[in-house]
């Protein structure tokens, strides 16, 4: 299998012990809520509302599962009439029917009036996209292997950020509601900030311990957040990214962390061994939340605190209860 800057699938399965007042074992909050029976490795979700009547997920193998009210079905994707089978790494939407999808090779797919289509071949680039994210203008950044930071102009055509001083870092995420704002996190420690037209290392200092490889972020008005491997989430401050206290969650190492959904009262993080913590926005604490399994877990999204899904190894989406 390629490596696609994650790490060993051994370390993904690992299991994680919940210890303290914060993990004590209780019944499971997430309950399965995918009736395909898929086993493809799911990698990211979107969710449109608080009922959770549309959804999409996006997985390895091409594989698209489209939720409406409260059924899952599984939406084809072709290039030129063949199917796509390149693995898919991010979803997100401009509403419930123009919905994007990147993944390996520098495939990006837009969905419109009920059909998933190729675009952005005029980028000519293969380097694999693993974030994606659609402004209010309309507009999409994706971002990827090679320093790869990509829009689509409101006129559909699909340009190269300015990137210079960035190298060639491969990115995991990107986030943010403003152009100039945005935030994309990698490999290597990077934090990339955008601010008028162009991209810039986040001037923001990073103390050694934090540093690592970043797999997914997090912009809100509620603030910035970033998580990455052996369990390090950071928020960022005025003048730096502070390191934030998970619940207990003692294990051979921490366990790595692949995604982040912020909603109006709660930020989620998920990972290996099936690992879900919430942070209740108000009081700032952490706390475990019981999946009901170990498979490690690498998507997470949601409208509301009870409008959550999270998505994983071996075809799981789980919904909170």
């Amino acid at each position: 299998m390629p490596d696609f800057g994650l790490p060993p699938v051994t370390d993904l399965a690992m299991p994680v012990r919940m210890d303290g007042p914060s993990g004590d074992l209780g019944a499971p909050l997430w309950s399965a809520d995918n009736q395909l029976a898929s086993v493809e490795t799911l990698r990211a979700a979107w969710v449109a509302d608080p009922a959770i009547s549309q959804a999409y997920v996006v997985g390895h193998n091409g594989t698209v599962l489209h939720r409406v009210g409260g059924d899952w079905k599984l939406e084809p994707v072709s290039d030129a009439g063949k199917p796509v089978k390149l693995n898919l790494y991010a979803v997100a939407a401009a509403g419930v029917d123009t919905v994007y999808a990147v993944g390996e090779a520098g495939v990006i797919l837009r969905r419109v009036a009920g059909v998933w289509q190729r675009e952005g071949k005029e980028l000519g680039s293969l380097a694999t996209l693993f974030g994606v994210t659609v402004l209010p203008s309309g507009e999409v950044i994706a971002v990827g292997d090679a320093g790869t930071i990509v829009r689509r102009q409101t006129a559909g055509i699909w340009v190269p950020e300015t990137t210079m001083g960035l190298g060639t870092t491969g990115f995991r995420a990107v986030a943010g509601t403003d152009a100039d704002g945005l935030y994309a996190v990698g490999m290597g420690a990077v934090i990339a900030k955008r601010g008028m037209d162009k991209w810039e290392l986040d001037p923001a200092t990073i103390d050694l311990a934090d540093r690592g490889n970043y797999y997914a972020v997090s912009s809100s008005s509620a603030g910035v957040f970033v998580a990455g491997e052996y369990g390090k989430v950071l928020r960022r401050e005025a003048t730096r990214w502070q390191r934030e206290m998970l619940a207990g969650t003692a294990a051979p190492s921490p366990p790595h962390l692949f995604g982040l959904a912020m909603t109006a009262s709660d930020l989620f993080v998920v990972g290996a061994g099936g690992l879900i913590q919430r942070r209740d926005m108000q009081t700032a604490t952490w706390s475990n939340e019981l999946s009901g399994g170990t498979s490690a877990l690498y998507g997470v999204a949601g409208a509301g605190a009870r409008s959550i899904l999270t998505v994983g190894a071996l075809g799981t989406v789980l919904r909170r209860l």
